[in-house]
């Protein structure tokens, strides 16, 4: 249908917006969707990338709702592009008109209540009405705001969820989105009103947005990162509201974060500040980028280790991160049997065994926690000392295998049936 001339890209462009998804829990792999498409570059990329989710085993019912203001003779080529985009896609076209509309100074916000409710009157209670504002548009209503309201939160920008109200694309720029449009040779028309700096939104772009960005081309980055600390300093970000993916222990030097459940990341930003806080307390402030990096590390199975601050490292395995102090890597740790012999554990046994360890042991020096398994039932892949930390490496041995590794193995259903003969290492 739509191949790309620049794969690399267009695949992490799909990544990224799916970890996003995950990560906020915006809709769910089997949700229904009411998507808005006007037929401009934001939108037609947007029902796009849906399409592109299915390889991550999405399978979503779609609607696209198409809104035709009916003020200017365009009008009629948009909505055509939109039906005849949807009929290639397989989705069904909604066309909604709206009347009584003048390009007079009040265009805007009347323009803007009557395509809300033309919106909202399609949509159904078990869908999600799905709109395609991006990071450019966040930031010009946070501007508009600074110069409209005095209220914090009216100056956060752009909601990312709003009841069934939901915007994907918050996470990625407008050139980024036009790079994915390029790669994938998408069709589009451009709305030229956009031009029109009387238009407030128009107005910011033109003025502001477009006159510094040559100068502070890292503005739109700094400016989500601002936002996140400011939302969750005021308790309303997105990933305070929803189950943290990762337990966390303080010890005197280090701090452990580990994920029993699943590989997903569920504030782990938040999760890393609070380790950073408790090591570092009179270190900076703002650690976005260190942290996304550190994030984007672990997602991409890297070990490190990463410095986060000046005194502070991070040290990456599998569902497991460890944030230490700079001299941590200076320790020498050595391995050895619990005292007891080798025990026989069924899944369930193991699961709640090793619950128990990473819940009450003493994991201070620790890292990643060990079993040595006597006879391997089926297969998985042994364990390897971490690179960047020493171990006495003989004791690191072919049938040792870091503990949550081995549970994610274990939980694959074919595998629950079997037992397994092993112990539990701990440090000395």
């Amino acid at each position: 249908m739509f191949k790309s001339s620049h794969k690399l890209y267009t695949e992490r462009f799909i990544n990224h917006l799916e970890g996003f998804i995950a990560e906020h829990k915006l809709f769910n792999k089997d949700s229904r969707l009411l998507i808005a498409v006007s037929g401009g570059l934001d939108s037609m990329a947007l029902l796009h990338a849906i399409c592109e989710l299915r390889s991550f085993g999405y399978s979503n019912f779609v609607r696209v709702l198409h809104v035709n203001h009916g003020t200017r003779s365009e009008n009629i080529h948009e909505a055509r592009l939109v039906a005849d985009y949807c009929k290639l896609l397989g989705f069904e076209f909604i066309e909604e008109r709206l009347s009584g509309l003048h390009p007079d100074s009040n265009f805007e916000h009347i323009a803007r209540e009557k395509r809300y409710d033309a919106l909202y009157s399609r949509l159904a209670e078990d869908e999600y009405l799905v709109l395609a504002h991006h990071i450019d548009d966040s930031f010009e209503w946070s501007v508009l705001q600074m110069f409209r309201s005095s209220n914090l939160k009216s100056a956060l920008g752009i909601p990312l969820k709003r009841d069934q109200l939901i915007r994907p694309f918050m996470c990625v720029t407008k050139a980024q989105i036009k790079k994915y449009i390029e790669a994938f040779d998408l069709p589009f028309l451009e709305d030229p009103t956009n031009e029109q700096t009387r238009y407030e939104r128009n107005y910011i772009r033109a003025q502001i947005s477009e006159s510094f960005a040559p100068r502070y081309k890292n503005y739109l980055f700094h400016y989500v990162n601002r936002q996140n600390e400011q939302a969750r300093a005021l308790g309303v970000h997105l990933t305070q509201k929803v189950e943290k993916s990762f337990h966390i222990r303080y010890f005197d030097g280090e701090v452990h974060l580990y994920n029993l459940a699943d590989e997903t990341t569920h504030g782990l930003e938040v999760q890393l500040l609070k380790a950073i806080k408790f090591l570092s307390p009179s270190g900076r402030s703002s650690l976005a980028r260190e942290i996304n990096k550190c994030v984007a590390a672990y997602k991409a199975k890297k070990s490190g280790p990463m410095r986060l601050g000046p005194n502070v490292q991070v040290y990456l395995s599998q569902q497991y991160i460890l944030v230490a102090t700079l001299d941590y890597d200076k320790r020498d740790t050595i391995f050895r049997g619990n005292d007891q012999d080798f025990v026989q554990y069924n899944f369930e046994h193991y699961q709640s065994y090793l619950e128990m360890i990473l819940e009450t042991a003493r994991l201070k020096g620790l890292f990643p926690l060990y079993v040595e398994v006597r006879d391997k039932r089926f297969n998985f892949e042994a364990g390897k000392a971490h690179k960047h930390i020493k171990f006495d490496e003989a004791q690191v041995m072919r049938n040792t295998i870091p503990a949550i590794k081995l549970l994610k193995y274990w939980a694959k259903p074919k595998n629950q049936k079997f037992s397994l003969e092993l112990r539990f290492l701990f440090s000395v």
